[in-house]
Formats: structure tokens, C-alpha cells, sequence
């Protein structure tokens, strides 16, 4: 079975994984988690492949799972690591890696609840924000914990990118959150079917299926590893891994 190399997003860090971490390993699922720098202003989204390809290095079947901003990051690291999947979950995706992206806003995320500092930092305006876009379908008894471990973002990271140079071309799955309110619902859809070319899995409810629903996010990965009925079930319409 390949090993989950999880990335997160942007403000989160390898916290975030816990619960869905635990349940891939009821599933007899491997995982290995990294914290990015993302407070760190100096960095980029090259910073944070090289990061997760450090903490990933030496794993021979490595499939990539990519949050939020962490969809930018993993194309990166296919360029320094051989992976065989790439999985976007609520992904960001860079305009020209795969393909154009669609048109539309991808982020909610208003610029009213977003500070920009002085140094370089981004941050989210308070909890009720935080709730808002990221944990409004979260159990109450994790909302405030979660929120209390959110970084500020390095704005460098939030910067277009050069096209990665994979070591070799890997297979590509997206995962839409279906009440995300952090990343645009319709917009997800499109950029699977029209940048990746895959039909996309759906996951019910918002930004945060890993603290929301960690069991199903669980099942829909180890189907979507090991081929399962529901990962054949979308085989079709995936003509980008079959090429």
C-alpha cells in the first residue's frame, strides 16, 4: 500500500491531521505529515516543497495529498521526489501546472477579514472569521483548539510560482468539499473537470473534512489509493490519468 504524505494549507500546520491520521491507521493506511514554515515571510511555496520533500524523502510509493494552499505546493514536490499520485483536496491550483485554470474567484475569503502586516504576514480578523470559513461544520469542542493553533501566512507563498518539472508525470485526483466556505464550490468542480481533466470525488461539508468527518475523508483516501469500487467509478471521466 503507498504511503499519505499530507500537506497542509495555508495559516494551518501538521496539527490539523491528528484525527484523520488516526483513522488511516485503523485502515492499516501509512501516512507521514510535515510542518510547513508558512509564518516564516521569507518563504514560498518552494520552501514548502523542499520542506515536505524532506520529510517525505525515502518513502518508494509516495502519494500526495494537498490542502487549500497545499495544492500549490505538491506539484513541487513531484519535481523533487518521485510520486505517483497527487491529491488536491479543496486544492488550490496554479494557473498552466495542468492547464488553464478557470475563470471566477477561488477564494472567499474577504479581504475585510484579512490583515496584511507590515511583516509580510497575513492574518485571518478574529475567530468569528476563523469559524466562519474554516470549522462552521467542525464539532463545537474542536472549533476553539483549532482555531488557537492558526499561523499567520507568509504573503510571499500566496505568489504565482514558475511550472514545476516532474520527475515523472503522476496521476492527479481532486476532492471537493461540497459546503466549503473558504474556497469556491463551483470553482473546485471546474478546475478538476477543466485544468486537471478528472471527474472529481465530493466530501459533504466544509474547508475542514480532516476535523469535520476524519472517517470518511479516511475511507475516500484509501479508496482513491488502492482503486477501489469508488475510485473505479470515477475512472472514466479521468482521461489525464489514462494518457
Amino acid at each position: 500500500m503507498p504511503t499519505l504524505g499530507l500537506v497542509h494549507g495555508a495559516y494551518h500546520g501538521m496539527w490539523q491531521w491528528g484525527q484523520l491520521v488516526a483513522e488511516l491507521e485503523r485502515r492499516g493506511q501509512r501516512s507521514v505529515c510535515v510542518d510547513l514554515p508558512v509564518d516564516d515571510p521569507d518563504c514560498g511555496v518552494l520552501d514548502y516543497a523542499a520542506a515536505a520533500a524532506q520529510a517525505f524523502a525515502g518513502i518508494d510509493d509516495l502519494v500526495v495529498v494537498g490542502h487549500s494552499l497545499g495544492g500549490r505546493v505538491i506539484p513541487f514536490v513531484a519535481e523533487l521526489l518521485p510520486v505517483r499520485d497527487l491529491i488536491f483536496l479543496a486544492g488550490a491550483v496554479q494557473p498552466d501546472v495542468f492547464g488553464p485554470v478557470p475563470d471566477g474567484p477561488a477564494l472567499l475569503i474577504s479581504a475585510d477579514d484579512r490583515t496584511v502586516g507590515d511583516d509580510g504576514l497575513v492574518r485571518i480578523s478574529g475567530p468569528a472569521a476563523v469559524e466562519r470559513y474554516f470549522y462552521h461544520d467542525v464539532p463545537p469542542s474542536l472549533r476553539a483548539w483549532a482555531g488557537s493553533q492558526l499561523r499567520p501566512q507568509a504573503q510571499r507563498a500566496l505568489a504565482p510560482e514558475r511550472a514545476p518539472r516532474f520527475i515523472r508525470t503522476p496521476a492527479v485526483s481532486y476532492i471537493v468539499c461540497t459546503d466549503d466556505r473558504a474556497m469556491s464550490v463551483t470553482w473546485q468542480r471546474a478546475v478538476a473537470t477543466e485544468a486537471l481533466r478528472v471527474r472529481p470525488y465530493e466530501i459533504a461539508g466544509g474547508h475542514s473534512p480532516f476535523l469535520a468527518r476524519p472517517g470518511e475523508l479516511a475511507e475516500l483516501l484509501v479508496e482513491i489509493v488502492t482503486g477501489g469500487d469508488r475510485a473505479r467509478e470515477q475512472r472514466p471521466g479521468s482521461e489525464a490519468t489514462e494518457s
